[in-house]
């Protein structure tokens, strides 16, 4: 399990259970704790407010450079059936550069739809060439 983000973005994780296969169980966590590997990357916070919830917010390229740290996740598990385990997880958290505010350099123009053609022809309504004179008609 991965989670990509840019510097400054946050991104909630929610920790669950999971069985041999990697599918979700109903155990019910306690004790939920967590480290992120690399702190110049991302750091994160217990979110008080949503059960077994990891806030991580994406601060920058690392010392490495690379963009990329573990967190891992231990928790005590209480199973249905009254088993209790400690058990433990981790992910990868990679989180990308913004770049630099884009400078304006030229301009564009949009466009809207064509209306439809004018009635009025080249002849009518006073319209005359540069010339002065009138426009022969046809």
């Amino acid at each position: 399990m991965s989670v990509s983000l840019q510097a400054g973005q946050v991104v909630q994780g929610i920790v669950s259970g999971l069985d041999v296969n990697g599918n979700p169980t109903q155990a019910v966590l306690s004790n939920l704790t967590f480290n992120i590997v690399d702190a110049t990357v991302a750091t994160g916070v217990l979110d008080t407010t949503t059960p077994n919830a990891i806030d991580v917010t994406g601060v920058g390229l690392g010392t490495s450079g690379s963009g990329s740290t573990q967190i891992t996740f231990t928790a005590t598990a209480t199973d249905p059936d009254g088993a209790v385990n400690t058990v433990s997880g981790s992910a990868t958290i990679t989180v990308s550069a913004v770049g630099p505010a884009q400078q304006t350099v030229s301009l564009g123009i949009v466009w809207g739809t064509p209306s439809a053609p004018s009635s009025a022809k080249f002849g009518q309504v006073g319209l005359r060439p540069a010339s002065g004179q009138p426009l022969p008609r046809k």
